[in-house]
This record gives C-alpha cells, sequence and structure tokens, in this order.
C-alpha cells in the first residue's frame, strides 16, 4: 500500500503529489495501450478503469487509495483500514512513482518505525 509519513499533511503532499499522480497515469497509459493491442476483445471494464484513473484526482486518492500524512494521521488511516479488512500488516510502499527525493522516503520509514507502527501494535 502506498504509505508516505511526514511531519505534516502539508509536507506528505508536497514531497508526494506529483510522484503518486505520475504514478496512477503511468497505471492508466498502460490500460490504455493493453485495450489498443487487443483491438475489438479489449475489455471494456479495462477502459472504465484507464478512464477512472485519468479523472482521478490526489485529494481523490487521499480517501482511499493511499495512507499518507503526519504519524498519527497515517496511523489511524492504517487502524481503521486493518480493522475494517482483518488485516495482520502491511506492505507499505514509500515512493509510489519514484520521484520523492531519497532522503525524504528516509524519513517518511523512520517516523513509520518510530511512531506509526508502534501505535499499529498498541
Amino acid at each position: 500500500m502506498p504509505i508516505y509519513v511526514s511531519e505534516s499533511m502539508e509536507q506528505a503532499r508536497a514531497d508526494t503529489e506529483e510522484s503518486t499522480m505520475r504514478a496512477f497515469r503511468r497505471t492508466a497509459d498502460t490500460y490504455i495501450k493493453t485495450v489498443e493491442a487487443e483491438g475489438a476483445s479489449a475489455s471494456a471494464e479495462r477502459l472504465q478503469r484507464a478512464e477512472q484513473l485519468l479523472n482521478t484526482t490526489y485529494d481523490d486518492l487521499l480517501v482511499d487509495r493511499v495512507a499518507y500524512g503526519s504519524p498519527q494521521m497515517v496511523a489511524d488511516r492504517l487502524i481503521e483500514i486493518r480493522d475494517e479488512l482483518g488485516l495482520t500488516g502491511f506492505i507499505m510502499e514509500p515512493n509510489l512513482g519514484g520521484n520523492v527525493p531519497a532522503e525524504r522516503v528516509q524519513n517518511s520509514i523512520r517516523l513509520y518505525a518510530e511512531e506509526v507502527a508502534p501505535a499499529l501494535r498498541g
């Protein structure tokens, strides 16, 4: 799951918006290319997914596709997801899109380990 922890939601947004949107646009492009390659036999569902992704805003993604924000915000979101789905853990994708600077990704992982993970265990 895309998880990014920063000192504040404002900082998380500044760090991740461009990279995250790049990743979702790239996924939409992949859907479109597979539809084009397969022609008439292509899945209408795949084309619909591509159109949905192309029309998705960063704010839409924050609602239900990623867990970004301050340590408390991310912990609250992950606890909500864990409890709703009965999960026992998460696989963290800390740099969706690959454009977040390495020092910011390292900071996110550190904040996750020091502040979010203990809240999930508590």
